[in-house]
């Protein structure tokens, strides 16, 4: 294993776990090198901010309640702004 698939794998389960403490964790993973550690540490940043509106404020995203529906979509959608995927 690879120091980027361990840190792939960390992204991936602090998605799963949904530990909004692990923040810090997930905005150092968003300007990793590699593109398979970025992508699920957006993953992870886009189901911690579905979670928790203080997240999304940290990158200023804004919802509505049309935006709730496919919540998750629209953070992506919106995070894809800010960082390179």
């Amino acid at each position: 294993m690879t120091p980027d698939d361990s840190e792939r794998k960390r992204a991936v389960e602090i998605g799963k776990e949904g530990n909004t403490a692990s923040w810090t964790e997930v905005v150092s993973l968003l300007s990793h090198p590699a593109a398979s550690v970025r992508r699920a540490a957006a993953s992870a940043a886009r189901k911690l901010m579905a979670i928790s509106g203080d997240l999304r404020r940290e990158f200023c995203i804004s919802l509505d309640w049309r935006d709730l529906e496919n919540i998750e979509s629209v953070i992506e959608e919106k995070l894809s702004r800010y960082i390179r995927l």
